[in-house]
């Protein structure tokens, strides 16, 4: 087989089909899997959108993406330079939650979209349609912690307000020590519709 295939035309689908992002705990295997420390260097060959390198740096160690695909790579920029920063930002959330012993406190979430599709394909639909929506406006990072600390996003529910009332000035500390807090945040979101009918 000579030459290679091109992907520079599935960098707009490839995150709907495979995830914005690698979840954090499947990062954090990987990077334990290959016994990496948060000095180490890593250089990932095909990284794609990034949905990879982005959790893998947020897991610690310094990730360097490539990849032939230049529209591949505009997409890695744009996702790493808000989705990395709010990565980072709930993985300390997660370590000074477990510090408090709190284990597993975020919410494990709905089921995933294959689950669904699977679900509904035994039953007998198929998918008619599908209506994507942009991903809200990033917000400012000061604004960000804010709703962080009045409990507007859900996966800070299971955690007892004794836990969860001492921790917000240590990440919010964390954070200033570390970001801008006029900086936006682009919080890897995207309001999607799928329409299924019963298969005839």
């Amino acid at each position: 087989m000579t030459g290679r295939i091109d992907f520079s035309r599935d960098a707009g689908s490839y995150d709907r089909r495979h995830g914005n992002l690698l979840p954090a705990d499947a990062a954090r295997r990987l990077a334990a899997g290959a016994g990496l420390r948060a000095d180490d260097s890593v250089l990932e060959i095909g990284a794609g959108t990034g949905r990879v390198a982005i959790a893998l740096a947020a897991a610690g160690p310094r990730v360097f993406a490539l990849d032939p695909a230049q529209p591949m790579l505009d997409t890695l920029r744009t996702k790493s330079s808000g989705a990395a920063m709010w990565v980072q930002i709930r993985e300390k959330a997660r370590e000074l939650f477990e510090q408090a012993g709190v284990n597993e406190p975020f919410h494990p979430g709905a089921r995933s979209e294959a689950d669904v599709d699977a679900l509904l394909a035994q039953l007998g639909f198929v998918t008619a349609a599908e209506v994507r929506l942009e991903s809200p406006a990033p917000l400012p990072l000061v604004e960000f912690l804010r709703k962080i600390g009045e409990g507007e996003y859900s996966y800070t529910w299971r955690i007892p307000a004794e836990i969860l009332l001492p921790f917000l000035p240590e990440l919010d500390l964390w954070v200033r020590e570390r970001f801008d807090l006029a900086q936006p945040v682009a919080i890897p979101r995207e309001i999607a519709w799928r329409i299924h009918r019963r298969a005839v």
